[in-house]
């Protein structure tokens, strides 16, 4: 006979005061080549979704004056998405590489 198996105790759940808070999350569609602009808050999560079968990018800046180190998806084929999180208030101009007259822009209010 083989001896009973041990059981390691779990730790105790967070407390609702020590959980962090959710963020909030915007869904964004990429569909017949444009993008949405938004208006949020600071901490907001944008995720981009590709409803196109073409591959698109969503990249900062523009084509004249890109930001790829600010955020950048890469190629998205259909059905992929790409988030970010916008920590600072300001205005954010995107483009897709692919399709440079694709733009769009993300208003990021400093409000609670």
């Amino acid at each position: 006979m083989s001896a009973p198996a041990t059981q390691t105790p779990l730790p105790p759940s967070p407390t609702p005061e020590a959980a962090a808070p959710s963020s909030v999350i915007i869904s964004s569609k990429i569909e017949d080549f444009k993008f949405e602009d938004l208006e949020i808050s600071i901490g907001t999560i944008v995720s981009w979704f590709n409803k196109d079968s073409a591959q698109h990018t969503v990249t900062a800046g523009s084509f004249e004056a890109p930001q790829r180190e600010v955020f950048n998806s890469g190629a998205l084929s259909k059905g992929e998405q790409y988030s970010f999180v916008f920590h600072e208030a300001g205005s954010f101009k995107f483009y897709c590489v692919f399709h440079p007259r694709m733009e769009g822009t993300i208003t990021v209010l400093d409000n609670p």
